[in-house]
């Protein structure tokens, strides 16, 4: 079953020896969810199609929430908070904080990159300022505190356990 992985997430998944010890996950493709509700509220388009071409690249994604932070939307912040954002960023650059076995935060520009869009959808007032994981943020996903959270593949279940009537 190697070939089912790509060779670095197969090694992580493996011993100095060689050995397996566990199957990598979260190596797949990336969406957005968000609430088709409180897109409507915003003008915006709820058309999942329509909806992909607002934001192609990250500083887009970042218009398109000064937009929904623009139609004033009770309650609801374009995004959760910084730490997805900044790891789906993070994730789709060439290196990550990681270069082999070296660190290299600090020479990295794809580590600069998403800190700074990170930053700059913080500073433009996008964040709900909710910790993934916490009970807020389940809370949130239910009353429409965010409006946007990236997805990898199995936070769709997630999302349906914790905003059941949303």
């Amino acid at each position: 079953i190697k070939s089912q992985w790509p060779a670095w997430k197969w090694q992580q998944g493996s011993s100095a020896k060689g050995e397996v010890v566990g199957l990598g996950t979260d190596v797949g493709g990336m969406a957005m969810c968000y609430r088709r509700d409180l897109f409507e509220k915003a003008g915006l388009p709820t058309d999942r199609e329509a909806v992909s071409a607002l934001w192609p690249t990250w500083e887009k994604y970042i218009e398109t929430g000064v937009k929904f932070k623009a139609a004033n939307v009770k309650g609801s912040a374009w995004m959760d908070g910084p730490t997805i954002i900044y790891r789906s960023i993070l994730g789709q650059q060439p290196v990550g904080i990681y270069d082999g076995d070296k660190v290299v935060v600090e020479s990295n520009p794809g580590v600069k990159r998403a800190w700074d869009l990170t930053i700059d959808a913080i500073n433009k007032g996008l964040s709900a300022k909710i910790a993934p994981w916490s009970a807020d943020w389940n809370a949130g996903m239910a009353k429409g505190s965010f409006v946007t959270l990236a997805c990898p593949s199995w936070m769709m279940a997630y999302i349906q356990s914790q905003a059941k009537d949303s």
